[in-house]
């Protein structure tokens, strides 16, 4: 996977209501390629857009 920045140091954690409508789809159709192809190698996946951050690293330590 490629990931492709301008200026990190200009990165920052935005919400959908934040980006563009048309990047906001366009993001959607890229995970749900990811999904696809996760399948052809048996992976199940899951992919939130909103959640609670502290909960979740919570269950995971």
């Amino acid at each position: 996977m490629n990931i492709i920045c301008r200026n990190v140091d200009e990165m920052k954690k935005m919400s959908i209501s934040e980006i563009s409508p048309k990047i906001a789809a366009n993001v959607a159709i890229a995970i749900e390629h990811i999904v696809l192809r996760a399948l052809d190698f048996n992976l199940g996946t899951c992919w939130i857009r909103a959640l609670e951050e502290d909960k979740i690293r919570d269950i995971f330590r």
